[in-house]
């Protein structure tokens, strides 16, 4: 398997068969990152 990234910062996996793109890791949005919200939400409450 190949893996492309475009300019966005999106990470494709690309089929070397088909040349079909499967997105497998999203860009990271500029909120920060959604994976792991127990840590940001504590502290910007206080």
């Amino acid at each position: 398997m190949k893996f492309y990234v475009d300019e966005q910062g999106n990470r494709y996996q690309v089929d070397r068969e088909t040349g079909e793109k499967v997105l497998i890791q999203p860009a990271e949005s500029e909120e920060g990152q959604v994976s792991t919200p127990d840590e940001t939400t504590d502290t910007q409450e206080d």
